[in-house]
């Protein structure tokens, strides 16, 4: 259920931001990496590999404020096990989902770097 519910928060956010910057869907990412401190995800939208700027959490999830610390340290503790596992420095692990489809449906490439690593599941993100 969970795994359904984040593909339908990724999959507007992906719709609506890359309308909103004027970027197609093709070329449309969110991209997910830790702040400087490691302790906090954030969120950056980009045309293809080219940042264009960062995005609120509480516009992408589309919830009030009290529930969002709750899913970024979801969030930040996944980046921290896959960068571990994968023995990726913690400064460089980002996830980018972007759309397969002219709808929206979401997919996740994990980065070292600028450099993709795999494709990963919804279920190995959350």
């Amino acid at each position: 259920m969970l795994n359904g519910q984040v593909k339908s928060v990724m999959k507007n956010s992906l719709v609506k931001f890359s309308k909103e910057l004027n970027v197609s869907l093709q070329d449309f990412r969110i991209k997910m990496k830790l702040d400087e401190s490691l302790e906090h995800p954030i969120c950056i939208a980009m045309n293809k590999t080219v940042e264009l700027k960062g995005l609120d959490w509480n516009s992408i999830l589309g919830l009030k404020s009290m529930f969002k610390n709750s899913i970024t340290s979801v969030i930040r503790d996944r980046l921290h096990t896959l960068s571990d596992a994968n023995n990726v420095e913690k400064t460089d692990i980002n996830v980018r989902f972007y759309a397969i489809d002219i709808n929206g449906t979401p997919k996740i490439h994990f980065y070292n770097g600028l450099k993709a690593v795999k494709e990963i599941s919804i279920d190995d993100f959350i």
